[in-house]
Order: C-alpha cells, then structure tokens, then sequence
C-alpha cells in the first residue's frame, strides 16, 4: 500500500500559502518551478515553512496537512449527512503537527485545553484554517 507524499509551502516573506511545484535544489535550498503560458520559471524560497500531507482527509474530502486547524463536528438529529461544527467556545480546536515520538502526525492539545483525544475519528473533523493564514483561531 502507498500514500501520496506532497507538501505545500507558506512563504514567509509574502505571507502566501505556495501550491506550485516546489523541491529541493542541488544545493540543499527549496526552490519553486511554475509552467505558465509555455514559460519556465525557477526561484529559490529561503523563507519557506514546508508543511506535509498527512494522506488523510477530513468529512469533507478537503486534505489534511501538517499546520492545518482542525475543528470537530457531530450528526446534527434527524440529518444524518449534515454536520455541526463545534468552534472553539463548544469544544475545541487541534492543530496537526508531527509526532517524532510516534513517529506519526496528530493533533495538539485543544484550544482552549480539554482532557480527551484530539482527533478521535476523521468522519468528525474538518479542517477551518492553518496556523498561518488563520492564527487568530487558536488565540487564547
């Protein structure tokens, strides 16, 4: 079995979520080549965050990445293909970051902290931001 592995960048400098295709130079520097209208065009990005994809997906099909915010949900009664997501007053927020000690990506701690799991079934999760476009979501 395997996964997709992609990532997306966010730019630093331009404060800019980057899709294109990035990689790593020769050098060990990330650099970005986007195609556009039969032109080839190459940059180096020293101020890139590089964020992976988990190769998951939330309920609604949307990717999942490392620095994205993830908000849960529940059936809403008497519809059971609708959901009802609870913000941050309801229940809580998680961040997916990368887990070196399990050698695997989970969520964070909640925002504000709540005992329990932080992702506990992805049929319940949808991502609402990242930490980069969105940070006023996980402010306390």
């Amino acid at each position: 079995m395997s996964r997709e592995i992609k990532f997306r960048a966010w730019d630093k400098t331009s404060k800019a979520m980057i899709n294109d295709y990035a990689k790593v130079g020769m050098y060990g520097e990330l650099t970005t080549e986007t195609f556009h209208d039969s032109a080839y065009t190459q940059n180096r990005c020293p101020n890139l965050i590089l964020m992976q994809f988990t190769g998951l997906r939330d309920k609604n099909g949307v990717e999942i990445y490392e620095g994205d915010i993830l908000a849960t949900s529940q059936p809403i009664e008497n519809h059971p293909d609708d959901y009802d997501v609870w913000g941050k007053e309801d229940f809580g927020l998680t961040v997916v970051e990368w887990n070196a000690e399990r050698a695997a990506f989970s969520g964070s701690s909640w925002f504000p902290e709540h005992d329990g799991d932080s992702v506990y079934q992805l049929g319940f999760v949808g991502v609402i931001g990242n930490i980069y476009e969105n940070p006023e979501l996980i402010e306390i």
